[in-house]
């Protein structure tokens, strides 16, 4: 693990290269048809058809039948990455992996701020790789908008947490629009309710505007879905009919959970573990001595993935609180061992690039 003395730009640069290895590694797999289409797989593809091509103006369909498109994505990760491809001359599809893997970096400084806040700094700098090295992360190193939306989420729990109302009102407007998890962000600051009735003062007054920025940015998508498609369910219906998508209050779950307990293979018990990792480190955090907006947000993460329309593990990766009881146990017994230290990195980012091989090149299903 890293000395706490890692400053915040050589953390930045460590978890580049770290996904840029990660993104290596499936790449050097990767033999399908080409590079160009590994930037592409998946959601990914719809991502950069929203960069280059927008949103229709109506719901598609075809046969009575709603088509997939890009009014299942919401706005800003998309629009970040033309602007980004516009000013680089990028293509859009390196234009928005370049734009997650800056992100995901920047969003490893973010959460060790947020751990130094309640935790030593050796315990922040591990909680802070230790999410970058997660098998889940991944993710961060191709053109999906999670990296983005954990960097806003991370910020977001960041001026809560130093109480700056307005700084978290802007954040959580721009994480809705990210993400349509980021609404229940809503109930990050009311943490600073909480304590102001514990002093007995008047809450301070940017509270109201923290908790209605992210309804804010996820109803004002909503609207301007209906003034481009007519319909206030454009999304809604996208999701439940093209996507065969929609809330179910956690049933999706359990089963999805249930069929890789009772089928076992090598990459399902592996998945399995880090689902049951993360919620266990998830109740850690909760019955822990961490600050009211830790274990808001940390709710607000459960509540994303109880109400997840598709069994997808990734709806984890927000859960950066998780890392912190992780690499409270950890670093105490590598931190005073140099040859521990290098071993766990190398392991752990062996294990990282080996879930970006599977995830990225060897799965055929969505991450």
């Amino acid at each position: 693990m890293p000395r706490s003395s890692l400053s915040d730009r050589r953390l930045f640069l460590l978890a580049l290269a770290l996904h840029l290895v990660v993104l290596g590694a499936a790449a050097a797999a990767y033999r399908a048809e080409g590079h160009a289409h590994l930037l592409r797989r998946f959601d990914a593809r719809w991502y950069v058809q929203a960069a280059t091509h927008g949103w229709p103006d109506a719901v598609p369909a075809a046969g009575g039948r709603i088509r997939q498109s890009t009014l299942a994505f919401f706005p800003l990760f998309p629009a970040a990455g033309r602007a980004v491809a516009e000013v680089t001359r990028l293509p859009p599809d390196v234009a928005l992996t370049t734009l997650s893997l800056v992100a995901g970096a920047l969003a490893a400084v973010v959460i060790r701020r947020v751990a130094l806040v309640y935790c030593p700094p050796a315990v922040a700098t591990g909680a802070a790789l230790a999410w970058t090295l997660a098998p889940l992360a991944v993710i961060t190193a191709i053109a999906y908008s999670e990296a983005l939306y954990v960097l806003l989420a991370a910020g977001v729990l960041l001026a809560v947490l130093r109480e700056r109302w307005w700084a978290a009102a802007g954040l959580s407007l721009l994480a809705a629009l990210t993400r349509p998890t980021g609404v229940l962000l809503a109930i990050v600051p009311l943490a600073g309710l909480v304590t102001a009735l514990r002093q007995r003062r008047r809450p301070p007054a940017g509270v109201p505007a923290a908790v209605a920025g992210p309804v804010v940015g996820f109803a004002g998508w909503l609207a301007v879905l209906r003034w481009r498609t007519g319909r206030w369910d454009a999304w809604q219906v996208t999701e439940r009919e093209a996507w065969h998508a929609q809330v179910d209050y956690g049933r999706t779950q359990v089963v999805f959970l249930a069929r890789l307990a009772l089928h076992p293979t090598p990459a399902s018990l592996a998945t399995l573990a880090v689902v049951v990792l993360y919620l266990g480190l998830s109740v850690a955090v909760l019955a822990g001595e961490a600050p009211a907006a830790v274990k808001l947000y940390t709710l607000a993460v459960v509540l994303s993935i109880g109400l997840a329309r598709k069994e997808i593990p990734r709806y984890l990766l927000p859960d950066f609180p998780a890392a912190v009881p992780l690499a409270a146990v950890l670093v105490p017994w590598i931190g005073p061992r140099a040859v521990a230290r290098v071993a766990t990195v190398v392991l752990a980012l062996a294990a990282c690039a080996a879930a970006g091989v599977f995830v990225l090149v060897l799965n055929d299903e969505p991450p």
